[in-house]
């Protein structure tokens, strides 16, 4: 599946072990998605909620979309994207955002 900016809808993602290669990046966009959304609305000043600019990134892109992130490894620790999928499912969950 390949996704384009307008792409919407509600998606699960199952890996486990070495599978979760394959969404790597795709998490990353995520949580850096995340993190650019709340500056935008916790921002004080212009310039922080100007945060995109000159970013190749399109935070705005794919507003629509709602993942759901299924994985199974034998111990987190071992899992070295486990930071990264708390930390994004932490902040949305604080903040009300459906990253």
């Amino acid at each position: 599946m390949s996704l384009k900016p307008k792409t919407e809808g509600y998606y699960i993602l199952i890996a486990s072990d070495i599978g979760v290669t394959a969404f790597i990046d795709f998490l990353s966009f995520l949580l850096q998605k995340t993190l650019y959304e709340l500056i935008k609305v916790k921002a004080s000043s212009p310039s922080l909620r100007k945060v995109n600019n000159g970013n190749n990134n399109n935070y705005e892109a794919l507003s629509g979309l709602r993942v759901l992130f299924v994985g199974s490894f034998s111990k987190s620790e071992e899992f070295y994207l486990s930071t990264v999928i708390k930390e994004l499912y932490y902040l949305n969950l604080k903040h009300g955002l459906s990253n």
